[in-house]
């Protein structure tokens, strides 16, 4: 319909202008458009060996943190010319293993895993036969592949420090089922180390509570427990940043005073600090530490990118740092800093 050579047009639709004057290229586009053409992505691979597909596995899409590292994949793949296929496993490692599965299938070539699971036969497999796989946010049981993660320790142990230097009790963490998220364990592991070295008088351990963000009057009663047989202002952390807000929830709802009656931070794994800071807009303002999830994202899909090229990578996982950020939710009445 051009009146050129199949040739010309290949040259056309990939971007080798420099190869065709200007008049014969504006031609091609012209009838491109007219017929509403779009070049078949099977049909390349078959020749070029090539899919530029990467598989994407999310644990529960619904969240922020994963919208987050969503938006930093998309923003190293896309300008490469690779097309990132999302699959949601809704926090379900079967169903994780069948997506994986069905990834596979269409010929990725790597996958990008934010697991289900803290235990996964079907990623060590994968990882065992040489296919280019990164871990993203979630470390999985000895499973020897690349891992791009946020590192809380250094910015929780900050926290902890100026909530005793605030004059507040010993901290309370809040945390949802550890078993799916190697990330929760790490957390309360953490805690559990910073909480016996900077309030040594406290029993870490008692200092846990597991907790369910769809059951607010489990949450009153733990709250009310603490508050009953506190001596000084109690000081209270969520595992994350869903928990951190279902915690403020209910204070609310019970009519108690942050940080009057107590303390409250946590984690802010949304990376909303970008956009919107829900945390200084939440009344008194909310302490946290800032993890960088769309960084996190963005780095998963670099070491994939090198993997795909067969660059060196570094040993070790990839720890990106988290920030303290002190508001007025935990200002106590102490003097200290």
């Amino acid at each position: 319909m051009a009146g050129v050579s199949k040739t010309t047009v290949s040259r056309c639709l990939n971007g080798q202008y420099h190869l065709l004057k200007d008049d014969t290229r504006q031609r091609v586009e012209q009838i491109i458009r007219e017929c509403g053409y779009y070049p078949s992505r099977s049909a390349r691979s078959l020749k070029s060996q090539r899919s530029g597909l990467i598989g994407i596995v999310i644990a529960d899409i619904s969240t922020p943190f994963s919208s987050a590292v969503i938006q930093g994949i998309g923003n190293v793949l896309e300008p490469q010319g690779y097309v990132p296929i999302f699959v949601n496993c809704n926090g379900d490692a079967q169903k994780e293993s069948q997506c994986i599965a069905d990834l596979m299938a269409h010929d990725v070539e790597g996958l990008i895993v934010n697991s289900s699971s803290p235990k996964s036969s079907v990623l060590t497999e994968v990882v065992q036969s040489g296919f280019p796989m990164v871990l993203c946010d979630r470390p999985v049981e000895n499973l020897n592949c690349p891992l791009v993660t946020s590192d809380i320790a250094q910015a929780l142990g900050q926290m902890l420090t100026h909530l005793k230097s605030q004059g507040f009790d010993a901290p309370y963490l809040f945390a949802e089922t550890p078993e799916k998220s190697m990330v929760r364990k790490l957390r309360i592991t953490q805690f559990l180390r910073f909480s016996a070295e900077i309030f040594p008088r406290s029993e870490p351990e008692e200092h846990v509570f597991s907790l369910n963000p769809e059951n607010a009057i489990a949450t009153r009663h733990q709250l009310e427990g603490i508050l009953q047989k506190r001596q000084n202002i109690p000081s209270i952390l969520g595992v994350n940043t869903m928990t951190t807000i279902h915690l403020l929830g209910v204070l609310k709802s019970m009519g108690i005073n942050v940080p009057g009656e107590i303390g409250v931070c946590g984690p802010d794994d949304w990376s909303w600090g970008q956009q919107l800071d829900w945390a200084s807009l939440i009344a008194p303002g909310i302490s946290t530490i800032e993890l960088p999830a769309k960084q996190v994202g963005e780095q998963s899909a670099q070491i994939l990118l090198e993997l795909l090229s067969g660059q060196p990578l570094p040993p070790g996982p990839v720890l990106l740092p988290g920030k303290c950020v002190l508001r007025a939710s935990t200002k106590g009445t102490s003097d200290g800093a």
